[in-house]
């Protein structure tokens, strides 16, 4: 009887809360998103680099990725879907093309999967491995929501939920209409 009303109390209590999104966290918790570099970038006007700095007040999307990893390339046209759907609401897709080995990588490759896959956002090549390490990655592909204000905000990796992914897109890009934003 006793655990009757202790589990009542609980639920009562917890249906009494004020809900929070699921994806929320404290803001102390947050990690700010490594600057992302490299040498050669595609889909960029000459002689310019893209930086995360530069990307604020933006949703960022950093999109891990390898030329020869077929689930890489497989996932390729829903990033592309995506880019298109919400950039004008706010929305920048970086494609890092990363190396495992540090030797399976050319810019002929990537150019060339560049434009068979008709990848319309800018794509930089990851050629030492440093933004692999950065952002502490372990597997292609990988995704990073970064916020409006340059923080990491989601991960997913490898084999992730898409409905997910794309809800935690969709209430990044609404935070950031909201007034609510400014006083983090």
């Amino acid at each position: 009887m006793a655990f009757r009303k202790t589990a009542f109390l609980f639920f009562l209590l917890a249906a009494l809360a004020p809900w929070r999104p699921v994806f929320a966290a404290p803001v102390d918790s947050l990690r700010r998103a490594p600057e992302i570099s490299g040498p050669v970038w595609f889909n960029v006007e000459a002689n310019s680099r893209i930086s995360l700095k530069s990307l604020r007040g933006q949703v960022v999307l950093i999109f891990f990725w390898n030329t020869t990893d077929q689930r890489s390339l497989e996932v390729i046209p829903r990033i592309n879907a995506w880019y298109e759907r919400y950039k004008n609401r706010g929305l920048e897709v970086i494609g890092v093309c990363a190396s495992e080995w540090g030797f399976d990588i050319s810019e002929a490759a990537v150019l060339n999967k560049v434009r068979e896959r008709e990848i319309g956002f800018p794509v930089v090549m990851d050629t030492d491995g440093s933004i692999w390490v950065a952002y502490h990655l372990s597997a292609w592909p990988s995704l990073y929501l970064i916020d409006r204000k340059g923080y990491i905000r989601g991960e997913f990796r490898y084999d992730f939920s898409w409905k997910d992914a794309d809800l935690m897109l969709q209430m990044l890009l609404d935070e950031g209409r909201s007034k609510l934003l400014d006083k983090m």
